[in-house]
């Protein structure tokens, strides 16, 4: 799997990319600032690259090895948001 670097020095492999545009999509996600703050990212990174950067740690800690990603990914984005 080949890896792209983003701004900032984050690292964003395809699959999270694809995986956080899946995201980005169902739940409308505006561009700007402030859920950095409740995925426990630094707060320099915009909505978009928050989601990414959630999404590449997730599938670094093992999420990868599930059967649906998105279903995964899902639970746990909802689960530190205050997305109801």
């Amino acid at each position: 799997m080949s890896i792209q670097q983003q701004a900032w020095g984050a690292w964003i492999s395809p699959l999270a990319n694809q995986l956080s545009k899946e995201l980005i999509i169902q739940y409308e996600i505006q561009t700007g600032y402030g859920l950095a703050l409740y995925l426990d990212v630094d707060r320099v990174f915009d909505n978009h690259r928050a989601i990414r950067i959630l999404v590449q740690r997730m599938l670094d800690e093992g999420i990868e090895k599930q059967a649906d990603h998105l279903t995964a990914l899902k639970e746990r984005f909802t689960g530190c948001t205050p997305i109801s």
